[in-house]
This record gives structure tokens, C-alpha cells and sequence, in this order.
């Protein structure tokens, strides 16, 4: 089931955000709060998908116009491969084209889980990034 995320969730988030990115976990605060104050905002809607009663997975959509940006999404590790992802997905889509827009773009790193979710739901890889470092 996915659903909005509510104010009172954000510490979940915080958590969620982290062990799904494998961030360390001295950040869950911060990320919680930036993320609570875009939810606050017109143009940002932060959503919750639940697993067996359980939050397993968030998602952000911006919307601005005609566009919508798929901000971020991630799923625990526990509730991996359960279709989390392409639910979130599915209703950032339904959402945005309720809202009135016409193109959706969003970002994975390249050959991800997150990509290959994108693909799926009939997103097309518009443009690939390289990072170079010196070793």
C-alpha cells in the first residue's frame, strides 16, 4: 500500500533513507528534517509504501508545470524484490499526471536495481553521467 507520508514519520524516514542507501546513520536526523520541511511545500510529495503493516519504502516526487522529478526513493533491505519500488513508482506516476504533467524524468545509478525499475515502468535512459577520478 502506498500512501502519503505523514509529519508524524519522519524519524522513519530518516532510518528508512539511510539503511536503504547504506549512508551512515549519524545522518537519519538531518534527512529527516530537510525531507519534512519539502513535504510541507507545494510542489513536493513525499509517499510511503507499507509491507505487512510495516514502512519498508519512501519516495519524493517535485512536480513543477508540465514536469515531474522522481527526488528519491528507497526500499530496506529486508523488503527488497516485494515490488516496493515499482508500486512507489506506479503511484508517482498516476500522481503526476494528476497534477497535469506531461514528462517525468528521474536519476539511478547506471545498470541499478533503480534503473532497471525506471526501464520497466517504460522510462528511457535519456543521458549517461561519467565520473572520473584519478587513482
Amino acid at each position: 500500500m502506498i500512501r502519503k507520508l505523514e509529519d508524524h514519520e519522519f524519524d522513519s524516514f530518516g532510518d528508512i533513507y539511510v539503511r536503504g542507501f547504506g549512508m551512515p546513520s549519524f545522518l537519519k536526523e538531518d534527512i529527516a528534517r530537510n525531507n519534512q520541511v519539502l513535504n510541507g511545500l507545494k510542489n513536493w510529495r513525499v509517499l510511503a509504501a507499507m509491507v505487512e503493516g510495516e514502512l519498508a519504502g519512501v519516495a519524493v516526487l517535485y512536480t513543477n508545470g508540465k514536469c515531474a522529478d522522481l527526488a528519491a526513493a528507497v526500499t530496506v533491505p529486508e523488503a527488497r524484490n516485494r515490488g516496493v519500488q515499482r508500486a512507489l513508482l506506479a503511484e508517482r506516476f498516476k500522481l503526476a499526471s494528476s497534477l497535469g504533467c506531461h514528462y517525468i524524468i528521474g536519476q539511478a545509478q547506471f545498470g541499478s536495481a533503480s534503473q532497471r525499475n525506471m526501464q520497466r515502468a517504460g522510462m528511457n535512459i535519456a543521458y549517461t553521467k561519467a565520473i572520473w577520478v584519478q587513482r
